[in-house]
Protein backbone atom coordinates (compact mmCIF):
# COMPACT_ATOMS: atom_id res chain seq x y z
CA UNK A 1 0.00 0.00 0.00
CA UNK A 2 1.02 3.18 -1.01
CA UNK A 3 0.99 5.83 1.63
CA UNK A 4 0.53 9.57 0.95
CA UNK A 5 2.79 12.41 1.53
CA UNK A 6 1.59 14.20 4.38
CA UNK A 7 0.48 18.18 3.82
CA UNK A 8 4.04 19.59 4.92
CA UNK A 9 6.14 17.25 2.89
CA UNK A 10 3.73 17.87 -0.31
CA UNK A 11 4.71 21.66 0.12
CA UNK A 12 8.18 20.64 -0.54
CA UNK A 13 8.08 17.48 -2.67
CA UNK A 14 8.36 18.72 -5.91
CA UNK A 15 11.02 21.99 -6.83
CA UNK A 16 10.53 24.37 -9.32
CA UNK A 17 11.28 23.35 -12.85
CA UNK A 18 12.54 26.68 -14.19
CA UNK A 19 14.92 28.55 -12.88
CA UNK A 20 13.98 32.24 -10.87
CA UNK A 21 14.46 34.69 -13.97
CA UNK A 22 13.31 32.11 -16.59
CA UNK A 23 10.39 33.75 -19.29
CA UNK A 24 8.27 31.09 -20.00
CA UNK A 25 6.52 30.40 -23.16
CA UNK A 26 3.06 29.79 -23.74
CA UNK A 27 2.95 25.79 -23.48
CA UNK A 28 5.64 26.39 -20.41
CA UNK A 29 3.05 28.63 -18.51
CA UNK A 30 0.02 25.99 -19.54
CA UNK A 31 2.50 23.22 -18.28
CA UNK A 32 3.05 25.11 -14.79
CA UNK A 33 -0.41 25.98 -13.95
CA UNK A 34 -1.39 21.92 -14.60
CA UNK A 35 1.61 20.96 -12.19
CA UNK A 36 0.10 23.66 -9.69
CA UNK A 37 -3.38 22.03 -9.95
CA UNK A 38 -2.25 18.77 -9.61
CA UNK A 39 -0.55 19.66 -6.23
CA UNK A 40 -3.73 21.60 -5.07
CA UNK A 41 -5.40 18.21 -5.67
CA UNK A 42 -3.22 16.18 -3.62
CA UNK A 43 -3.24 18.41 -0.52
CA UNK A 44 -6.93 18.60 -0.32
CA UNK A 45 -7.27 14.82 -0.52
CA UNK A 46 -4.41 14.33 1.89
CA UNK A 47 -6.53 16.69 4.02
CA UNK A 48 -9.55 14.72 3.79
CA UNK A 49 -7.83 11.53 4.73
CA UNK A 50 -6.08 13.47 7.66
CA UNK A 51 -9.75 14.33 8.68
CA UNK A 52 -11.24 10.42 8.29
CA UNK A 53 -7.95 9.05 10.10
CA UNK A 54 -8.55 11.27 13.83
CA UNK A 55 -12.64 11.16 13.22
CA UNK A 56 -12.72 14.98 13.02
CA UNK A 57 -16.73 16.69 12.55
CA UNK A 58 -17.04 20.14 12.26
CA UNK A 59 -17.35 22.41 15.69
CA UNK A 60 -20.65 22.29 16.93
CA UNK A 61 -22.49 25.32 16.63
CA UNK A 62 -23.53 26.55 20.56
CA UNK A 63 -26.84 28.24 20.79
CA UNK A 64 -27.40 30.74 23.80
CA UNK A 65 -28.85 29.45 26.58
CA UNK A 66 -32.44 31.15 27.68
CA UNK A 67 -32.01 34.20 30.38
CA UNK A 68 -32.81 33.13 33.78
CA UNK A 69 -36.39 34.27 35.04
CA UNK A 70 -34.70 35.32 38.50
CA UNK A 71 -32.00 37.01 37.24
CA UNK A 72 -32.79 40.93 37.33
CA UNK A 73 -33.96 42.58 34.14
CA UNK A 74 -31.61 45.59 33.55
CA UNK A 75 -33.78 48.63 31.91
CA UNK A 76 -32.10 49.59 28.09
CA UNK A 77 -29.59 51.69 27.81
CA UNK A 78 -31.47 53.98 25.34
CA UNK A 79 -34.33 54.24 28.09
CA UNK A 80 -35.37 58.40 28.40
CA UNK A 81 -36.32 58.79 32.44
CA UNK A 82 -39.05 61.48 33.10
CA UNK A 83 -38.37 64.33 34.83
CA UNK A 84 -38.99 64.32 38.28
CA UNK A 85 -38.80 67.16 40.97
CA UNK A 86 -36.26 65.61 43.88
CA UNK A 87 -37.56 64.51 47.25
CA UNK A 88 -38.73 67.95 49.89
CA UNK A 89 -35.95 67.88 52.33
CA UNK A 90 -36.98 66.77 55.85
CA UNK A 91 -35.97 68.39 59.17
CA UNK A 92 -37.76 65.99 61.51
CA UNK A 93 -41.78 66.46 61.53
CA UNK A 94 -43.55 63.64 62.29
CA UNK A 95 -46.26 64.51 60.31
CA UNK A 96 -44.53 65.43 57.32
CA UNK A 97 -42.35 61.90 57.58
CA UNK A 98 -44.66 59.91 55.34
CA UNK A 99 -45.29 62.07 52.41
CA UNK A 100 -41.40 62.51 53.01
CA UNK A 101 -40.89 58.92 52.27
CA UNK A 102 -43.17 58.55 49.74
CA UNK A 103 -41.95 60.89 47.68
CA UNK A 104 -38.83 59.17 47.76
CA UNK A 105 -40.19 55.65 46.90
CA UNK A 106 -41.79 57.62 43.84
CA UNK A 107 -38.78 58.97 43.09
CA UNK A 108 -36.55 55.76 42.73
CA UNK A 109 -38.98 54.30 41.16
CA UNK A 110 -38.83 56.56 38.14
CA UNK A 111 -35.03 56.87 38.10
CA UNK A 112 -34.76 53.05 37.23
CA UNK A 113 -30.76 53.77 36.05
CA UNK A 114 -29.78 55.07 38.97
CA UNK A 115 -31.80 53.37 41.89
CA UNK A 116 -33.03 49.98 40.17
CA UNK A 117 -30.85 47.07 42.16
CA UNK A 118 -28.73 49.98 44.33
CA UNK A 119 -29.61 50.39 47.38
CA UNK A 120 -26.58 52.21 48.24
CA UNK A 121 -27.83 55.16 45.67
CA UNK A 122 -31.18 54.80 47.60
CA UNK A 123 -29.72 55.45 51.26
CA UNK A 124 -27.51 58.23 50.22
CA UNK A 125 -30.03 60.26 48.33
CA UNK A 126 -32.17 60.22 51.44
CA UNK A 127 -29.38 60.94 53.73
CA UNK A 128 -28.65 64.33 51.63
CA UNK A 129 -32.17 65.33 52.04
CA UNK A 130 -32.21 65.22 55.64
CA UNK A 131 -31.70 68.16 57.57
CA UNK A 132 -31.59 69.54 61.71
CA UNK A 133 -32.34 66.63 64.20
CA UNK A 134 -32.62 63.65 61.23
CA UNK A 135 -29.25 64.95 60.01
CA UNK A 136 -27.42 64.47 63.28
CA UNK A 137 -28.88 61.59 63.65
CA UNK A 138 -27.30 59.82 60.04
CA UNK A 139 -24.52 61.56 61.22
CA UNK A 140 -24.21 60.15 64.48
CA UNK A 141 -24.76 56.61 63.15
CA UNK A 142 -21.98 56.44 60.28
CA UNK A 143 -19.70 57.74 62.91
CA UNK A 144 -20.62 55.24 65.24
CA UNK A 145 -20.19 52.29 62.68
CA UNK A 146 -19.21 53.41 58.70
CA UNK A 147 -19.76 49.68 58.12
CA UNK A 148 -23.32 49.25 59.41
CA UNK A 149 -25.09 47.57 56.80
CA UNK A 150 -27.96 49.77 57.01
CA UNK A 151 -26.15 52.08 54.47
CA UNK A 152 -26.07 49.09 51.60
CA UNK A 153 -30.22 48.36 52.41
CA UNK A 154 -32.83 50.36 51.90
CA UNK A 155 -35.03 47.85 53.51
CA UNK A 156 -32.69 48.35 56.84
CA UNK A 157 -32.02 52.50 56.58
CA UNK A 158 -35.90 52.64 56.08
CA UNK A 159 -36.97 50.40 59.17
CA UNK A 160 -34.03 52.75 61.36
CA UNK A 161 -36.15 55.93 60.01
CA UNK A 162 -39.22 54.29 60.68
CA UNK A 163 -38.53 53.31 64.59
CA UNK A 164 -37.79 56.90 65.03
CA UNK A 165 -39.98 59.12 63.06
CA UNK A 166 -42.94 57.83 62.24
CA UNK A 167 -46.07 58.63 63.42
CA UNK A 168 -47.63 56.21 65.43
CA UNK A 169 -51.39 57.80 66.35
CA UNK A 170 -51.64 58.36 62.22
CA UNK A 171 -54.24 56.34 61.64
CA UNK A 172 -56.05 57.60 64.57
CA UNK A 173 -55.91 61.19 63.60
CA UNK A 174 -57.07 60.04 60.65
CA UNK A 175 -60.21 58.02 61.86
CA UNK A 176 -60.74 61.25 64.20
CA UNK A 177 -60.76 63.48 60.77
CA UNK A 178 -63.26 60.85 58.76
CA UNK A 179 -65.43 60.74 61.60
CA UNK A 180 -66.16 64.36 61.53
CA UNK A 181 -65.74 65.06 57.93
CA UNK A 182 -69.19 66.46 56.41
CA UNK A 183 -69.68 67.65 53.05
CA UNK A 184 -70.07 71.83 53.01
CA UNK A 185 -69.22 73.58 50.21
CA UNK A 186 -68.11 71.94 46.85
CA UNK A 187 -68.83 68.14 46.58
CA UNK A 188 -65.70 67.72 44.24
CA UNK A 189 -63.44 68.70 47.19
CA UNK A 190 -65.65 66.51 49.23
CA UNK A 191 -65.14 63.58 47.49
CA UNK A 192 -61.52 64.11 47.07
CA UNK A 193 -61.12 63.89 50.17
CA UNK A 194 -63.43 61.44 51.02
CA UNK A 195 -61.75 59.11 48.76
CA UNK A 196 -58.24 59.74 50.48
CA UNK A 197 -59.63 58.93 53.79
CA UNK A 198 -61.42 55.74 52.86
CA UNK A 199 -58.57 54.19 50.76
CA UNK A 200 -56.11 54.99 54.04
CA UNK A 201 -58.52 53.15 56.27
CA UNK A 202 -59.09 50.39 53.38
CA UNK A 203 -63.09 50.38 53.82
CA UNK A 204 -64.85 47.62 51.84
CA UNK A 205 -67.18 48.89 49.36
CA UNK A 206 -70.76 48.91 51.91
CA UNK A 207 -69.01 51.14 54.18
CA UNK A 208 -67.73 53.49 51.67
CA UNK A 209 -71.27 54.30 50.16
CA UNK A 210 -73.01 54.36 53.84
CA UNK A 211 -70.43 56.62 55.23
CA UNK A 212 -70.53 59.03 52.35
CA UNK A 213 -73.92 59.34 52.24
CA UNK A 214 -74.35 60.21 55.70
CA UNK A 215 -71.88 62.58 54.82
CA UNK A 216 -73.23 64.73 52.64
CA UNK A 217 -75.60 68.06 53.17
CA UNK A 218 -79.54 66.87 53.98
CA UNK A 219 -80.68 68.28 50.64
CA UNK A 220 -78.50 65.95 48.53
CA UNK A 221 -78.98 63.23 51.21
CA UNK A 222 -82.93 63.64 50.13
CA UNK A 223 -82.47 63.61 46.46
CA UNK A 224 -80.02 60.33 46.76
CA UNK A 225 -82.74 58.43 48.10
CA UNK A 226 -85.39 59.02 45.39
CA UNK A 227 -82.67 57.98 43.15
CA UNK A 228 -82.48 54.19 41.65
CA UNK A 229 -79.92 52.67 39.99
CA UNK A 230 -77.22 53.63 41.96
CA UNK A 231 -75.13 50.36 42.47
CA UNK A 232 -71.66 51.24 42.88
CA UNK A 233 -69.39 54.26 45.00
CA UNK A 234 -68.29 55.28 41.45
CA UNK A 235 -72.34 56.45 40.22
CA UNK A 236 -73.19 57.41 43.51
CA UNK A 237 -70.14 59.67 43.30
CA UNK A 238 -71.32 61.26 39.85
CA UNK A 239 -75.05 61.68 40.92
CA UNK A 240 -74.42 63.12 43.91
CA UNK A 241 -72.38 66.04 41.65
CA UNK A 242 -74.81 66.48 39.06
CA UNK A 243 -77.47 66.75 42.16
CA UNK A 244 -75.27 69.78 43.45
CA UNK A 245 -74.69 71.36 39.89
CA UNK A 246 -78.45 71.24 39.26
CA UNK A 247 -79.35 72.81 43.00
CA UNK A 248 -76.62 75.49 42.11
CA UNK A 249 -77.97 76.58 39.25
CA UNK A 250 -81.56 76.44 40.47
CA UNK A 251 -80.52 78.94 43.31
CA UNK A 252 -78.46 81.05 41.44
CA UNK A 253 -81.52 81.94 38.73
CA UNK A 254 -83.75 82.44 41.93
CA UNK A 255 -81.20 84.84 43.20
CA UNK A 256 -81.29 86.86 40.00
CA UNK A 257 -84.93 86.73 39.90
CA UNK A 258 -85.18 88.42 43.23
CA UNK A 259 -82.62 91.09 42.61
CA UNK A 260 -84.50 92.42 39.25
CA UNK A 261 -87.39 92.48 41.25
CA UNK A 262 -85.59 94.74 44.09
CA UNK A 263 -85.07 97.31 41.51
CA UNK A 264 -87.38 100.21 41.08
CA UNK A 265 -86.97 103.35 38.70
CA UNK A 266 -85.18 105.97 40.38
CA UNK A 267 -87.12 109.21 38.48
CA UNK A 268 -84.51 111.97 40.31
CA UNK A 269 -82.07 111.81 37.94
CA UNK A 270 -84.53 112.52 35.05
CA UNK A 271 -85.93 116.06 37.36
CA UNK A 272 -83.62 119.23 36.30
CA UNK A 273 -81.72 120.79 39.24
CA UNK A 274 -83.10 123.77 39.48
CA UNK A 275 -87.53 122.17 39.62
CA UNK A 276 -85.14 119.60 42.37
CA UNK A 277 -83.61 122.51 44.35
CA UNK A 278 -87.00 125.15 44.41
CA UNK A 279 -89.79 124.77 46.97
CA UNK A 280 -93.42 124.01 46.79
CA UNK A 281 -94.64 127.64 45.83
CA UNK A 282 -91.45 128.15 43.98
CA UNK A 283 -92.30 124.97 42.02
CA UNK A 284 -95.96 126.19 41.50
CA UNK A 285 -95.36 129.02 40.30
CA UNK A 286 -93.48 128.23 37.89
CA UNK A 287 -95.94 125.56 36.94
CA UNK A 288 -98.88 127.62 37.01
CA UNK A 289 -99.44 130.28 34.03
CA UNK A 290 -99.21 134.27 35.14
CA UNK A 291 -102.75 135.58 34.99
CA UNK A 292 -100.72 139.14 33.04
CA UNK A 293 -100.49 137.17 30.29
CA UNK A 294 -103.50 136.45 30.23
Amino acid sequence: MVRKASVPALLHSRPSRFPLHHVMSEAEAFDALRDENQLLYERFAALEEEFKIHNLSPLPVSTPEPPDSSSPILPPTSFREPKIDPPPEFDGKVSDYAMFLNHCEFYFDNKPSMFLYNDKNKVSVVISYLRRCTAAWAHALHCTNPANPAFLSWAQFRALMNSLFEDTYYLEQVHHYFHVLKQKDSIRNFSIEFKTFAFILQLDEGTIISEYKEKLEDTVQQRIAYTTGIISFKLLVAKSIEINQVRYKIAKASTKKDESHSQKPIFNDFIPSQIKNSSSSQLSGHLTPSLDLI
